[in-house]
């Protein structure tokens, strides 16, 4: 059985790396013959993903007449070739070629590339940017690594290279929090202007609230982002030196900010149903056009406007 976590059988690394080894065990003592999955029929033994693939070993005994050692030596010829992950001939000249790519990069201070653990194939390479981690700079600097210079090690290798960290992380989980920001509020404003119209049965009071909600927290968000960001008045109050907001606090922003707005958008509007202060608000544009037709058939003299106020007042009374 292999098995690839990132790519595909298919690819030209792998499919070296994993035919070498079948033809070493096609050699090994009892064993007739193997069937890769590279071979002319052997599409089916790669699933659909191509992440994963099979090839069967035929023995030229039954099963109970085989040495045992000569299926142990089947098991340790595929166990070596999964233990050399870096072990192939490419990849090691790939990682040094790695290592001094990302040294001669700008804006890297210092690199520091532990040994390839043996077993795992594994290898941590420490890289400490000159800026501050929460300088636009680092992230810059984690992207030109992943989109440009990991890439071009890899090539011509089965190396593969994942580009980590705290700053990393949190720049992956702000690039994800802000594709789905959108949705998110949609969300809770959609479920808001729901929650409303069924409680008072109006269009017109869940639009308010939900653009007084959006207004309300684009305020909220400013202020954050002056004092905390931006470091206006941080000083003063004692806050520290300014720097970026993270990246999770929009989401939890909106999610306090909406559900509080909304308790007491609730509260209010039900205060002024229950005087019926609500009602004479949601009637007064059909209480004026009923005044006004009942003022239309009158001849109103030059000099009578004063008196169309009080008729209006005495008609919406």
């Amino acid at each position: 059985m292999v098995h690839v976590r990132d790519g595909s059988v298919r690819d030209t690394a792998v499919r070296q790396k994993v035919t070498s080894m079948l033809d070493q065990v096609a050699k090994l003592p009892s064993v007739a013959s193997v069937t890769s999955m590279y071979g002319p029929t052997g599409a089916p033994q790669i699933s659909r993903d191509g992440r994963t693939a099979y090839a069967t070993v035929t023995f030229d005994a039954p099963a109970d007449r085989i040495p045992a050692t000569d299926v142990t030596r089947v098991v340790d010829t595929a166990q070596a070739a999964r233990d050399a992950q870096l072990g192939a001939p490419s990849d090691v000249p790939a990682l040094n070629t790695l290592v001094q790519a990302v040294r001669s990069t700008p804006g890297v201070a210092s690199v520091v590339a532990e040994p390839v653990t043996t077993g795992t194939g594994l290898s941590v390479i420490d890289v400490v940017p000159v800026s501050a981690p929460q300088d636009e700079a680092t992230g810059t600097l984690v992207t030109h690594l992943r989109k440009d210079v990991v890439p071009v090690a890899e090539r011509g290798s089965s190396l593969r290279v994942h580009v980590g960290g705290a700053t990393a992380a949190s720049g992956d989980l702000g690039g994800v929090l802000a594709g789905k920001l959108p949705l998110f509020l949609g969300v809770i404003v959609g479920l808001g202007c729901l929650l409303l119209m069924v409680a008072f049965r109006s269009i017109l009071v869940p639009l308010t609230a939900a653009v007084m909600n959006l207004l309300a927290s684009a305020a909220s968000f400013g202020v954050v982002v002056a004092v905390f960001q931006w470091g206006w008045g941080s000083e003063a109050l004692g806050l520290g030196k300014a720097g970026p907001v993270e990246a999770a606090l929009p989401a939890i922003m909106l999610a306090i900010l909406f559900g509080l707005s909304m308790d007491y958008q609730v509260f209010l509007v039900s205060r002024m149903h229950d005087l019926g202060w609500l009602a004479d608000l949601l009637t007064l544009p059909r209480q004026v056009r009923s005044a006004n037709a009942r003022l239309a058939p009158q001849d109103v003299a030059p000099g009578a406007d004063a008196a169309v106020g009080p008729a209006l007042n005495e008609s919406v009374r």
